[in-house]
């Protein structure tokens, strides 16, 4: 699914070094599968989503905040010359310019009803309320 994301969106990923939060169970890893959205360059945003998850995981600027700035500097004044932002706001701007490049509508306020499907049983599109879709 990754691979599929990264092939036909901006959005690229990154590992990050915790472990599933259910690492005790049957096939749960402690390392290797959490992932992390890399920097996106967005227009302005008032969001100041400068740290990657990794950086906030690993660096902790909440309890540290000058101590992470000034050793992190160089990357966060890249990022704020570029415009780059990270997590959420990159996930979610890299998944609507994805299907948007791809010829998506997108609808706002549109109750889903009902899922139209192919004949072999994969969704095709949504049934909307009130639109006949």
């Amino acid at each position: 699914m990754l691979d599929f994301l990264e092939r036909h969106t901006p959005l690229r990923f990154q590992l990050t070094t915790e472990g599933d939060p259910l690492d005790g169970n049957a096939g749960g890893k402690t390392f290797g599968r959490m992932v992390t959205t890399a920097p996106l360059r967005l227009r302005r945003s008032p969001l100041p989503h400068v740290y990657i998850y990794q950086e906030v995981i690993g660096d902790d600027p909440y309890h540290y905040p000058l101590r992470v700035a000034l050793r992190l500097a160089p990357r966060i004044v890249w990022r704020w010359l570029t415009g780059a932002r990270t997590k959420g706001a990159a996930l979610i701007t890299g998944l609507l310019a994805g299907c948007l490049a791809h010829g998506c509508r997108l609808e706002t306020a549109a109750r889903v009803e009902r899922l139209n499907h192919s004949a072999d049983g994969g969704v095709i599109k949504p049934g909307l309320a009130g639109r006949g879709v």
